[in-house]
């Protein structure tokens, strides 16, 4: 009996030790394996991070490129009426021009008009003239 109780303490002891490096070795795969888990937590972070980050800076450049062409586009739209405007003016100014010297064609032509029946009223003023010097 003496020899199996011995047996059942060494058994005993055996038993505890299995235990208790069974306890660490699951300690151990435990811990190495939520540190693996972590790791690729925050490696899989870090790359939804970068991803969101490239996304921002895509959506941020669009944007910035939108809004260069709105300005552009605004831009020509401006320069457009403008240029109508001018050639609104240009033709404006090129009517009245063409008034102006319609007018100035019928002064002149009035001109004329006045200057011959003035050199006929002369001429018949001188002719009235010589007949009175006849009569007289």
């Amino acid at each position: 009996m003496g020899t199996q109780i011995m047996l059942a303490q060494i058994s005993g002891g055996v038993v505890a030790a299995i235990a208790v490096g069974a306890v660490l070795v699951g300690a151990i795969l435990g811990f190495l394996a939520a540190r693996f888990v972590a790791a690729q937590s925050v490696g899989k972070a870090r790359e939804e991070a970068r991803t969101l980050i490239d996304r921002a800076k895509d959506e941020a450049r669009n944007e910035a490129e939108k809004i260069r062409l709105d300005a552009e586009k605004s831009r020509l739209e401006a320069r457009k009426k403008a240029e109508e405007e001018i050639d609104k003016a240009r033709a404006e100014v090129k009517e009245d021009e063409r008034r102006l010297a319609k007018r100035e064609d019928l002064f002149d032509r009035k001109e004329e008009t006045l200057t011959l029946k003035e050199q006929s009223l002369s001429r018949q003023a001188d002719q009235l003239k010589a007949k009175e010097e006849k009569i007289a």
